[in-house]
């Protein structure tokens, strides 16, 4: 095995790891459907892109994104920027969240566009969920889009950390 290899082996258990301590600290505060969403969050995306990151910055995420997807009137896209205060490693970062309509090319384009301003991703996460909403519009419950019956609507959450944003014309 080489230097790389070795690297890339201690990258993923110590992503495995901290997604499995940042679910256990939702868990024991929220129950087990909100650390769900930490491994539907988490789990796909690169272990060196989490490599910087500890179980408390991952579950303060987790439910920060649980709070953003449990409300969509409609189905308008739901868009944020923001800057939480949880996150301090690898540095302070924006977050840049969607919930719309699960369809092709979506992640392509939100990146395209991410890039077209000069916003390099850091970590990447896309989760596609299947989701049951009241009348209103607020989340009734949710699971990984691949362990749910076609009858769900299949709805994309993007999460993606930018280099911190801190012009307000370049965060609008």
């Amino acid at each position: 095995m080489d230097a790389g290899q070795a690297e890339q082996g201690s990258n993923e258990a110590r992503a495995a790891r901290v997604i499995a301590e940042a679910e256990a600290r939702v868990a024991a505060t929220d129950g087990p459907a909100a650390a769900a969403l930490v491994g539907a969050l988490f789990g796909g995306v690169a272990a060196e892109d989490l490599a910087e990151y500890d179980a408390a910055e991952l579950a303060a995420l987790a439910g920060d994104g649980l709070a953003f997807l449990a409300e969509r009137p409609g189905h308008a896209a739901k868009l944020r920027i923001r800057t939480p205060e949880s996150v301090a490693a690898p540095a302070p970062v924006s977050v840049v969240e969607i919930v719309n309509d699960d369809m092709p090319f979506l992640l392509d384009s939100v990146l395209g566009a991410l890039r077209e301003l000069s916003l390099d991703p850091l970590l990447v996460a896309h989760p596609i969920l299947a989701v049951e909403r009241d009348a209103a519009g607020r989340l009734v419950s949710w699971e990984p889009a691949g362990r749910a019956g076609q009858t769900r609507a299949k709805e994309s959450l993007i999460h993606i950390h930018v280099d911190r944003i801190v012009e307000a014309a370049r965060r609008d």
